[in-house]
């Protein structure tokens, strides 16, 4: 893999190639496993951030793009001192996910929804727009 801007070369190619020829297991890889494109990644910083990085993507299954944008958002270097921040940064982006994962989309009883539909029903629609769209508008209410 050769690195051009920092980011290895090859590694999105060879998984669009397997894409491609109708097979992901040979680039892709096992659920939960750090890909070689990140390993290779992280391979190029120092010891001690190997192996901190190392468990973070254990607990976390973070990807290569999650740790290049927070580098990016702390000045291009990943040092020992920002493990805190990146670990922090996963925990709270963790946190996030589940917490959205668990307010389901359709939620809510028939009050509520009555209430949203009554709420769209009121909004104010110009007169031009309401005419085009076939809906009727009322006149406006006098001034005080």
């Amino acid at each position: 893999l050769s690195r051009v801007g920092g980011r290895p070369q090859g590694c999105d190619s060879a998984f669009r190639s397997a894409v491609m020829a109708g097979s992901t297991t040979a680039a892709a890889p096992a659920s939960g496993a750090m890909s070689a494109c990140l390993r290779g990644f992280i391979d190029e910083l120092p010891e001690a951030c190997r192996r901190e990085l190392a468990q973070l993507h254990d607990r976390f299954k973070y990807s290569q793009d999650q740790l290049e944008a927070f580098m990016c958002n702390h000045g291009n270097k990943f040092t020992q001192e920002l493990l805190p921040a990146f670990e922090k940064h996963l925990d709270e982006e963790q946190k996030t996910l589940m917490a959205s994962a668990a307010t389901p989309m359709n939620s809510g009883s028939g009050a509520s929804k009555a209430a949203k539909a009554a709420k769209r029903k009121s909004l104010a629609v110009p007169s031009a727009l309401g005419a085009a769209l076939g809906l009727s508008v009322a006149p406006a209410p006098p001034a005080p």
